[in-house]
Order: C-alpha cells, then structure tokens, then sequence
C-alpha cells in the first residue's frame, strides 16, 4: 500500500533489520578471521592467499551490503515510468539475492552449531573412558 506510505515504511524497516543483521554477522565473522591470524600466525602462513581472498570477500560484501540499503532507502519512493520490466527484475534479484544471503548464513550457522555440539559430546565421552 504506497498510497499512504505503509507499504515504503515496511520496505524501509525490513531493509534496515537485514541490513544490520547481515552487517553484524560479516563484521564478526571478519573480526573472527582478524583474530585468528594474530593468534595462529603460522598456521594461517601455509594458506595465506586463501586468507587474503577471503578477508577482502568478507569487507567486499560488508560495503555490498550498505551500498544496497542506501540505494533502497535513497530511491524507496521512485516512480518508474519506462523499463518497468526491467525495474521489477532488479527488484526480485535484490530480493532473491538477500533471501539466499539469508538462508546460506542459517544454513552455516547451523552447520557450525552441529558440528561444535558433536564435537562436545566426543570429548565428553573420551573424558568418561
């Protein structure tokens, strides 16, 4: 509903929630890899272009990400008169791409909350024996 501003407010609210959520969660996850590499020097050394590569994706996309919620919060209000077509496609990919940002981050993290919870549990057992 934009005839009464509802339906940019919405739109505003959601892009601001993934926004900082997805902000949050490559900030950690590049400080993580940050601290990683002062405390485990050596170990880092034998993959160090994979480190690299990685550090740069991490901030490519913490710039990716408040590029795009500016670009929403700076046009929300743009009425397009021709290429409508070509609007609504750009629109679904924003949206389909931050809706697969979205599930891969769940997916990850859950992996990695599965794997710390079997890892707990292997340890508890070797301690029993």
């Amino acid at each position: 509903d934009y005839e009464n501003g509802t339906g940019e407010l919405y739109m505003r609210v959601g892009t601001a929630i993934f926004a900082m959520c997805t902000m949050i969660d490559r900030c950690l996850s590049l400080i993580q890899m940050i601290e990683t590499y002062f405390n485990n020097h050596s170990a880092i050394e034998e993959c160090r272009i994979t480190f690299i590569v990685s550090i740069v994706a991490k901030s490519l996309s913490i710039i990716f990400v408040f590029v795009q919620s500016f670009f929403i919060f700076k046009y929300a209000n743009i009425i397009i008169n021709y290429g409508k077509n070509t609007a609504v496609v750009g629109l679904m990919h924003i949206v389909c791409t931050n809706f697969c940002v979205f599930f891969r981050t769940v997916v990850m993290e859950t992996v990695a909350e599965i794997r710390h919870h079997k890892h707990h549990i292997h340890h508890k057992h070797e301690h029993m024996n």
